[in-house]
């Protein structure tokens, strides 16, 4: 019998990889999740109670659970770490780790690369196709060496996606207008936004397991469908029969809107108007050669039956960890409130714990600077939190003054940021002081 590892395996894309496989193999699939406990993990492991196993994850728990595996999907979270090297490292890690064990198949979940392909880049995009530019210079070193049978060249895939038609349901979702229709408020201007269904994106990575390199190259890039926000509207009035219309939204909404990402989403957005990703680089004839079935978003309409309506209750395709999930509380009412997007398609963790940060984000890079036991400037430490942004360092018992960002901000040790070559002269402290060198944000 075959044994699965699904990293990733309680969020969105995992879920349907879990269940696909569930109802098209004979596999045991493992599930690592920090939280085993919850709800929406214990709802996947009830699907098939002999077949699913969870497991509470830890660097060396993934270790051991790679070993035991004959295939392993991988789709890691960009925001549990909120760092585009820190994404990297995981996947790197995950990769050294499947070799030394001898992994059969693995398959990584990646997405286009917007700094390769247009100069300009977007991390939470970036990151992924990092690692499988990774695989690819290991193939090429395999190459070089003569290898027979190299592990990155016969035993990895890469399997590029795209944005979710769900994002339109479950993130993105309509809001009525005056007129008995419903308005799409989305933040694409006149660009073409690139999505696939998520049974899609399972049945193309169960197809790859079972086919493995069958399809004439070692990688598969997959997408559904590409649509302006007029399009969006009018195909949703076509099959709906509800009249509905779209605004673009500005990106500086967008940005107002998610004070940590929201920077990294509008990059996004513009990538999708620099690069018609459906045209200029998948193969859509392939694509639907190899699945007839796939879904263009008239279809995915037709098939979910989704006809407007916002979730009654937290969608299986939410991501309760993700802090840009706040996208839509302080946007206008074009986007379902405290419920924000999904739009990469690349960020689930939805392992039923609500949070407006992911908690491994809010451990490592929101936790309150150490000082001491009387800390630096007065205040508790809990309001001294180190700023978002940077990669981390661990500074575990030790006093800091003042913290330094990647860009020219300050933090003063009462929280103020100050912008500038010079800023204002620190307070005296009879602490010692540490001081981080600007690449570092301080963590724990």
């Amino acid at each position: 019998m075959t044994h699965v590892l699904v990293v990733g395996g309680t969020g969105a894309m995992g879920r349907h990889v879990v269940q696909r496989l569930l109802a098209t193999t004979d596999a045991t699939v493992t599930v690592p999740t920090r939280h085993p406990e919850s709800a929406h993990a214990a709802a996947l492991a009830a699907t098939a109670p002999d077949r699913v196993r969870l497991v509470r994850s830890g660097p060396a728990t993934l270790e051991t659970l790679i070993g035991q595996a004959d295939r392993v999907f991988a789709n890691t979270d960009f925001f549990a770490t909120g760092s585009a090297v820190g994404e990297y490292r995981q996947g790197l890690h995950l990769l050294s780790a499947a070799e030394r064990a001898g992994v059969e198949r693995f398959v990584w979940s990646s997405l286009d690369s917007p700094v390769s392909l247009t100069g300009r880049p977007v991390p939470h995009f970036d990151s992924k196709a990092a690692v499988a530019a990774h695989i690819g210079l290991m193939r090429s070193e395999e190459m070089l060496r003569e290898e027979t049978g190299g592990w990155y060249t016969d035993h990895v895939s890469v399997l590029t996606t795209a944005p979710y038609f769900e994002n339109l349901r479950d993130r993105l979702t309509p809001r009525p207008d005056d007129r008995g229709g419903l308005t799409f408020k989305l933040p694409l201007g006149s660009a073409r936004y690139p999505l696939v269904a998520l049974d899609d994106i399972a049945w193309f990575t169960c197809h790859m397991f079972d086919n493995w390199q069958s399809w004439g190259a070692r990688d598969l890039a997959v997408i559904g469908d590409s649509l302006t926000g007029n399009e969006i509207a009018a195909a949703f009035t076509e099959v709906t029969g509800t009249p509905s219309a779209y605004i673009p939204m500005p990106h500086d909404e967008l940005r107002a809107a998610v004070p940590d990402f929201g920077h990294d989403y509008a990059a996004m957005f513009q990538f999708f108007a620099d690069r018609d990703l459906y045209a200029r680089d998948r193969d859509i004839g392939l694509l639907r050669r190899l699945h007839p079935g796939l879904m263009t978003f008239e279809d995915w309409l037709h098939h979910t039956g989704w006809t407007g309506q916002p979730p009654t209750t937290p969608s299986p395709n939410a991501s309760t960890h993700d802090p840009a999930r706040r996208f839509g509380t302080r946007a206008d009412a074009g986007l379902r409130s405290g419920r924000p997007p999904s739009m990469n398609g690349h960020r689930d963790r939805a392992d039923g714990r609500g949070s407006d940060r992911p908690r491994r984000l809010r451990r490592r890079v929101g936790r309150p600077v150490r000082t001491g036991n009387s800390g630096v400037g007065g205040g508790s430490p809990a309001q001294r939190r180190c700023p978002l942004g940077a990669e981390e360092t661990h500074l575990t018992g030790v006093r800091v003054k003042w913290v330094k960002r990647v860009s020219d901000q300050v933090l003063s040790p009462h929280g103020r940021r100050f912008r500038g070559a010079a800023p204002p002269t620190p307070p005296a402290c009879a602490n010692p002081v540490v001081v981080v060198p600007p690449r570092v944000i301080c963590a724990r």
